[in-house]
């Protein structure tokens, strides 16, 4: 829209870094291919102290003679001569009161005048810019919220269930020790029958133990010992049960 209202070939958004020390290209339309592009030119401060002062005066910066005017004469040499940009519209971009970015309208050829009209124009583009970052800056930082809400629900259910851990276990070391003091008489009954029952039973409570204490641990919520388990083992051991 910028570049048929405005009769030029090229329009883009630059983003100052941090500090404004320098500025980006992020966006770039070419009139004669209708097509956009991500631009990546960055141009420093330093290199172009005069630009960056007068976008740092808070007002569009009309460059009918982008050659020989004060402001973007440095430009010429490693910029706009080899795009044979004669001439600049740049229109300041403000978010919270500062200024972050600008919208650049280069007209390719030779220089022209820019009329009140037509850098009017140029500024309510550049707020229609600004408008949109603000907005996606509050929709960022609504799906943020949203995400830091979803965290603390998470980390509640997680607390819930480390509580009901420890209570489970404690109560479960409680009964299995009432069975544990059962069995041990009959682990070493003169009768082998019963005998062999009684282990099975001290053996069920032991892993019952094991288990009791993994639940405290989850109920802390401390690092758990990660070891490989050799499964014929352990089917093995659960064959009397």
């Amino acid at each position: 829209m910028s570049a048929v209202a405005l009769k030029v070939e090229r329009v883009s958004i630059w983003r100052f870094g941090p500090g404004q020390q320098s500025i980006r290209n992020e966006c770039l339309y070419t009139r004669s291919t209708g097509a956009f592009s991500d631009g990546g030119e960055v141009l420093s401060a330093r290199d172009f102290p005069s630009y960056f002062a007068a976008l740092r005066e808070r007002r569009a910066i009309v460059a009918s003679d982008a050659r020989h005017h004060r402001s973007t004469a440095e430009l010429y040499e490693s910029y706009l001569g080899p795009r044979n940009i004669g001439s600049l519209l740049d229109a300041p971009v403000f978010l919270d009161g500062e200024v972050v970015g600008v919208v650049c309208h280069e007209h390719v050829g030779p220089p022209r005048e820019f009329e009140q009209h037509e850098v009017d124009f140029a500024s309510s583009v550049a707020d229609m810019v600004a408008m949109v970052d603000e907005q996606s800056q509050r929709l960022a930082l609504e799906i943020e919220l949203r995400e830091q809400d979803l965290l603390r629900q998470q980390l509640a259910k997680l607390e819930a269930v480390g509580r009901l851990a420890r209570a489970s276990a404690h109560d479960f070391n409680n009964a299995l020790s009432t069975i544990m003091m059962a069995a041990e008489p009959l682990a070493t009954h003169v009768d082998p029958d019963v005998a062999d029952r009684g282990s099975i039973v001290l053996d069920a409570t032991e892993l019952g133990a094991r288990i009791a204490k993994d639940l405290l641990v989850l109920g802390r919520d401390a690092p758990m010992d990660a070891a490989p388990v050799r499964l014929d083992g352990s089917v093995e051991a659960l064959l009397p049960l």
